[in-house]
């Protein structure tokens, strides 16, 4: 038996088939509004050699667009979805902030795994992995590159930490100015941090605390943050990954149920 987890969010779909053991495989496609044939996609992909029928895989959705799926499957809250993957990696995780594409949210659970709290930040994009995706391509840096030491700079300049349109306009004035795009991309750090900070004080925190979400990769992001709150932050393997892989654990925890 099989079972697939699928995360249809804003900017692409992301997929982890589990078996009774471990994951099996992971997926990943980019793309805007993705739909119902894309996460078809993402299953044909992965069940590939493995399953012929259907009747041998359950599926679990999750995300912001799982309104767009057609196909039979059980549909989980992006927020539930995030706490089951957590805890799959961090048992103690009491904190998350998912750093999505477009949306940051942060959330506390019970010692049980119950959300308590939770709160998102949206404003045009500040805090999100968007930000450091305009930033990428006004500096021609790559986004898994901007962590690297190479880049690194004691100096930063001020950046928008409200709206990531107003960051890219700064961003293009000060490179004109002759500014150097290590001072901007440290900028672009710094900016993305107040964000988690901000939104985290909006919420009880609770230790332990895990970073998800794509910018979750990047080490200093993480160590500025951890820095800032003073406490340290966990980041799970392929954190992007994390509601995806919680949403295949329901469906496993779904046919242990059946038993």
């Amino acid at each position: 038996m099989y079972y697939a987890g699928i995360d249809i969010g804003s900017s692409g779909v992301k997929a982890v088939l589990l078996d009774d053991k471990d994951v099996v495989t992971m997926y990943r496609q980019e793309a805007l509004a993705p739909g119902s044939e894309m996460a078809e996609e993402a299953l044909d992909v992965m069940l590939r050699g493995r399953v012929s029928r259907r009747e041998d895989l359950l599926i679990t959705v999750t995300g912001i667009s799982t309104d767009r799926i057609r196909f039979d499957c059980t549909k989980k809250s992006i927020l539930t979805s995030l706490v089951r993957g957590t805890r799959y990696h961090y048992s103690k995780a009491r904190t998350i902030l998912d750093i999505g594409a477009e949306t940051t949210t942060a959330i506390n659970m019970s010692a049980a795994g119950k959300v308590l709290e939770y709160v998102r930040n949206n404003k045009c994009a500040a805090g999100t992995s968007m930000l450091l995706t305009v930033i990428s391509d006004i500096l021609q840096i790559p986004i898994s590159d901007m962590d690297n030491e190479k880049y690194h700079s004691e100096r930063s300049i001020k950046l928008s930490n409200v709206c990531s349109v107003f960051a890219e306009s700064e961003a293009v004035s000060y490179l004109s100015r002759g500014v150097s795009p290590e001072e901007i991309l440290s900028g672009a750090h710094e900016a993305v941090v107040d964000q988690l900070v901000a939104l985290l004080s909006r919420i009880d925190t609770l230790e332990d605390i895990v970073l998800t979400g794509g910018a979750a990769r990047n080490r200093v992001i993480v160590k500025s943050f951890s820095e800032r709150i003073g406490l340290p932050a966990y980041v799970p393997q392929e954190p992007e990954m994390v509601a995806a892989l919680g949403a295949s654990l329901f469906s496993r925890d779904a046919s242990k149920e059946k038993l």
